[in-house]
């Protein structure tokens, strides 16, 4: 009630700020103006209370009796447009601006109106207007420019925003929104040039020199990058974007080159170089590491990530990226203490102790694979997969009662994530299997090939369940079919041979 009686008291305030319903100091209202008044506050009553047919149908009566004041014409449109009736709340919006031309306002409501409707055309000429009546409000012309561009007409948008920085001078807004729209025009030589006027007109801040760089960078035109990179680097020696990215274009194609990994292995031992900056360069060894020949390259590469975690030593994210490279050369020992560290320094990243839950696995560490799981359940408990490790501990430690309440508890959370799920069929037909009971170990296998048909270790684990069920043609039929798909198994090749387990 109390919110109710403040809404009506600011809505009287409006009311009073009317020109039509206001009475001048010493002026009287007649009986009719009353009666307006009335009308008015009623109708704005009905409206804060969301019942906008009656709204709509009491500012129709105001307008009906007082068809000079723009007030009530421009709430009528506001309830039309509530109500979806767009040409009705058009209508009389435009009646509010030919009765007040001046109420920037109601042209405001027109465009947006204009904008509803798809008319982007038509919004463009309300801002144009505005800027016109207005020429120092800067939003008038991004508003302008921006209808222009989703009308299709660009070109015309760049004009409004030379005018406009004709007005405002050389600034970061402006240029990087004309630098915008020229490249999505194609206009690759003109959105440089809005970069470098930017950079031209604010010598001493590097931040604009880097983004005429990396443009260059992504529209590949490397002669001319490397030419800023230089001039950033005469201005400012230490700058270590510019040094790396010198460093990769003096090594040309070549980027697992030992003179360019030594130049980053250098920038990586300075404290002042940002961590991100490294972290950018060392991402695409992360999946590449494990492919390189050459033993001398490979080691420069994996001596990168570990002088990453010496000089950020406190950086959670320097002894996970050093992990995912020791996992990848098959470093199970090595890129596990890594993830550790991560832990001990920030332990909200997920997909750390998953990759870490995986390694204990890997290596057959089960008991700790248990206590590792039950804290990863403690802090994740919607994360499918932690109950699905926990589950394969217990089963090791001959616990299957628990090991299938984990393997369920991994299935109600791994609805999007197939993957996850084959792998708990997998995993909870073994756990039956070593329980003799072949029936549910069946329906898992089953359960999991509905998922995917061609997971090969449910089709083996089924030819399995089949051959224990004394039905040994239809067992190897099976292990064929795995077979077709791991062409390198050595046990289902002497399954196949023997017609054996």
């Amino acid at each position: 009630m109390k919110m109710l009686k403040l809404g009506i008291s600011l809505l009287l305030f409006v009311i009073l700020q009317t020109n039509s319903l206001l009475a001048q100091e010493g002026q009287r209202y007649t009986e009719e103006e009353v009666n307006i008044q009335k009308l008015f506050i009623e109708a704005s009553r009905e409206k804060l209370l969301r019942k906008y047919e009656n709204a709509a149908y009491l500012f129709e009566e105001v307008t009906k009796k007082d068809r000079t004041n723009p007030a009530p014409y421009y709430e009528l449109a506001k309830v039309y447009d509530i109500l979806d009736e767009s040409e009705k709340a058009l209508k009389n919006i435009k009646t509010a601006i030919k009765l007040d031309d001046n109420n920037s306002w109601y042209k405001i409501f027109l465009a947006q109106l204009h904008e509803k409707n798809n008319l982007d055309i038509e919004a463009a000429k309300v801002y144009q207007q505005l800027s016109q009546k207005d020429p120092k409000n800067d939003y008038y012309y991004y508003q302008w420019a921006y209808f222009l561009v989703k009308s299709g007409q660009a070109e015309k948008a760049i004009i409004v925003f030379d005018n406009l920085e004709g007005i405002t001078g050389v600034n970061s807004d402006i240029a990087e929104r004309k630098h915008k729209i020229y490249h999505q025009m194609g206009k690759r030589k003109e959105a440089a040039k809005e970069l470098a006027k930017l950079a031209d007109a604010f010598p001493d801040n590097l931040v604009y020199k880097h983004s005429l760089a990396r443009y260059f960078e992504q529209i590949e035109s490397r002669k001319n990058a490397k030419v800023i990179y230089e001039e950033i680097l005469r201005m400012n020696p230490e700058d270590a974007r510019a040094s790396i990215a010198l460093a990769s274009y003096n090594a040309g194609n070549k980027q697992n080159d030992l003179g360019y990994l030594g130049t980053l292995s250098e920038l990586f031992k300075k404290e002042n170089v940002l961590i991100d900056v490294k972290i950018a360069k060392l991402i695409p060894y992360v999946s590449t590491v494990a492919k390189e020949k050459d033993p001398a390259t490979k080691q420069a590469i994996l001596d990168l990530g570990k002088l990453l975690t010496e000089t950020h030593s406190t950086a959670a994210k320097a002894y996970a990226v050093y992990g995912d490279m020791l996992y990848q050369v098959n470093d199970l020992e090595g890129a596990l203490a890594q993830y550790k560290m991560t832990l001990k320094e920030d332990d909200t990243v997920y997909p750390v102790w998953k990759n870490a839950m995986e390694i204990h696995h890997l290596l057959g560490k089960y008991k700790a694979l248990a206590d590792f799981s039950e804290e990863a359940m403690d802090l994740f408990p919607n994360q499918g997969a932690s109950y699905y490790y926990y589950g394969l501990a217990s089963n090791q430690q001959s616990d299957f009662g628990e090991a299938i309440n984990s393997y369920q508890l991994a299935l109600m959370m791994s609805s999007k994530d197939p993957a996850l799920a084959v792998d708990v069929y997998a995993a909870m037909s073994t756990t039956y299997g070593q329980q003799k009971k072949l029936d549910k170990a069946k329906k898992a296998v089953l359960s999991g090939l509905k998922i995917n048909p061609k997971s090969p270790i449910l089709l083996e684990q089924y030819g399995d369940i089949l051959f224990q069920n004394g039905e040994e043609e239809a067992a190897i039929k099976q292990w064929k079919k795995a077979l077709e798909i791991d062409k390198k198994s050595a046990s289902l090749e002497r399954k196949i041979a023997n017609r054996s387990l």
